[in-house]
């Protein structure tokens, strides 16, 4: 998998642009280069957007272990909000699970969004 990280000033908030197939290996690797960037602090909003991804290959464990990792990074991800771009079907249903794996987990709000306007005033 590949994305680009940009970070936005008004409102504030992380932008993350994901292609290729989805993995637990990638969303380890993605946590880590986010909580990388200079230009993070806990508690920024996330915006990721999944439209680009593929999520066919993923199984409720792996979802579950998505979830685990932000669990284990979550003082580095402070109380965020995190909204998701996804596709009508699949791969709303995957964004679903990971909204439902995630907030039971952690302090951090997930939403799931089929367009970008939606997704940012939320975010805001």
């Amino acid at each position: 998998m590949d994305w680009t990280i940009e970070s936005h000033i008004d409102p504030e908030y992380v932008r993350i642009n994901a292609t290729g197939t989805a993995s637990v290996a990638e969303c380890e690797r993605m946590v880590a280069d986010i909580l990388s960037q200079e230009f993070w602090h806990a508690g920024t909003p996330l915006l990721i957007n999944c439209l680009k991804v593929n999520v066919r290959e993923l199984r409720y464990d792996d979802v579950d272990r998505s979830g685990i990792i932000l669990r284990d990074r979550q003082l580095e991800f402070g109380p965020c909000r995190i909204a998701i771009i996804s596709h009508p079907g699949l791969g709303y249903g995957v964004s679903r699970q990971f909204k439902s794996l995630t907030e039971c987990k952690t302090d951090m709000a997930v939403e799931i969004f089929l367009d970008e306007p939606t997704a940012i005033r939320w975010l805001g």
